[in-house]
């Protein structure tokens, strides 16, 4: 079995881009036996070998790693997982950065309440496929209510470019999309995830911006599975705001209540926030809302210095 890697960054001189793992070739989870790949023209790194055992999956990470292998930094997020069901495979990841605004997002009170939507399935392909497979995954948590995530391209597999004929992707692995198709015979592909509207039956929204490609290796033999995943759906010109209510558990009051705060009255607390249709409650300071470490983060300690302390 062959194991091919693919992802895209922008490095500095003295800087390398590895792979940890829970396998050997992988270093075992060590960053200092990390899989090194190669540089390549445009900012791409690739790298593959062979593995002989009979592993089903291996979870893999990208770090960021210096001259002398010292961990730089590591993607954001938990470790990828890669289906090892065909005797080649071909990954071709995006860079999950820390300081990405969406990181904020994946959360239960936003994946299961705010983002919560219907349940969308596509069938599987992988059954006695005559050719190679294109596996393709997008994390997505802010998707609209109602509308299912999917894609328009320049193949007919991606519908050329007709909303009509989208490729709908799945969501039964929320906030992961996917879907499986059977790779079209064509070098590069040309494609932007859209909203399609499930009752209307046709796409209401592309993605902004420049189109995404892929370019594909030829000659693949129908034991080949081409993993696609991307990152960030750009749909939204600016972050997700909704309206809300902030507040400590002994700023609660009730009439069954001792004054001083109650965990029973939150539920009042609720009923009242969506009566007056409101998307968030946060109870300080139970929900933590750091996600990057940095002022890009929605709640931030801030203490100005004493008059002595400027001086």
């Amino acid at each position: 079995m062959k194991i091919n890697f693919q992802i895209h960054y922008n490095t500095q001189w003295g800087q390398r881009i590895g792979v940890v793992g829970d396998h050997p070739l992988l270093g075992n989870g060590s960053v200092s036996s990390a899989f090194l790949l190669t540089y390549h023209v445009g900012g791409v790194w690739k790298g593959s070998f062979d593995i002989g055992d009979d592993s089903q999956e291996l979870s893999y990470q990208y770090v960021l790693l210096s001259d002398d292998l010292q961990l730089l930094e590591a993607e954001w997020g938990a470790q990828r997982v890669m289906d090892l069901s065909a005797e080649t495979v071909y990954l071709k990841d995006s860079w999950r950065s820390k300081e990405a605004k969406e990181n904020a997002l994946y959360n239960s009170a936003f994946l299961n309440v705010v983002f919560q939507n219907e349940q969308y399935k596509s069938k599987p392909k992988r059954k006695g496929q005559k050719s190679a497979l294109l596996s393709i995954s997008i994390r997505a948590a802010e998707v609209s209510r109602g509308m299912q995530l999917c894609i328009l391209g320049d193949t007919t597999t991606f519908g050329n470019w007709d909303y009509s004929k989208p490729l709908l992707l799945s969501n039964t692995a929320y906030p992961v999309w996917s879907v499986d198709v059977p790779l079209p015979v064509i070098e590069t592909i040309n494609y932007k995830y859209g909203l399609y509207d499930p009752v209307a039956k046709r796409v209401v929204a592309l993605e902004k911006g420049e189109n995404r490609n892929v370019q594909i290796p030829p000659h693949l033999s129908d034991k080949t599975i081409f993993c696609l995943s991307d990152e960030y759906f750009k749909l939204n010109d600016r972050s997700w705001k909704g309206a809300g209510v902030a507040l400590p558990v002994f700023s609660l009051r009730s009439e069954a209540g001792f004054g001083v705060g109650e965990f029973s009255d939150i539920k009042l607390l609720v009923d009242w926030a969506a009566q007056v249709q409101m998307q968030l409650v946060q109870i300080l300071p139970i929900n933590d809302t750091t996600a990057t470490f940095t002022w890009h983060d929605s709640c931030l300690l801030y203490t100005s210095p004493s008059p002595r302390d400027r001086g």
